[in-house]
């Protein structure tokens, strides 16, 4: 089901949909306690990535943002030097391994 779920995430990031993962959607939270939040919150930082740095043109690019809200991100988010080829909006999200 876990896959299911980020499949899921991934293709609504996609196609420019906010995707909150607050426990109650719209409800801001404090990420300091990102550590302790549970894998159906979860993002890899891997997919972000992927995501924002897609080709334009190409069938992973978008011009919608990529709007997250209440996330884990997991793995290590490195930005240095990357083109970004549509915006990147996180709120309340805790990244665990980043770079910028």
């Amino acid at each position: 089901m876990k896959d299911n779920a980020a499949g899921d995430r991934r293709e609504r990031m996609l196609r420019g949909e906010a995707v909150d993962l607050w426990p109650d959607p719209g409800k801001r939270i404090d990420a300091a306690d990102g550590l302790k939040w549970n894998s159906c919150r979860t993002v890899e930082a891997s997919t972000l990535l992927d995501l924002v740095t897609a080709p334009i043109g190409s069938d992973q690019w978008s011009h919608r943002p990529i709007r997250l809200a209440g996330a884990r991100v997991l793995g290590h988010l490195d930005l240095e030097a990357a083109i970004l080829t549509r915006p990147l909006y996180l709120a309340d999200c805790f990244i665990e391994n980043r770079s910028c």
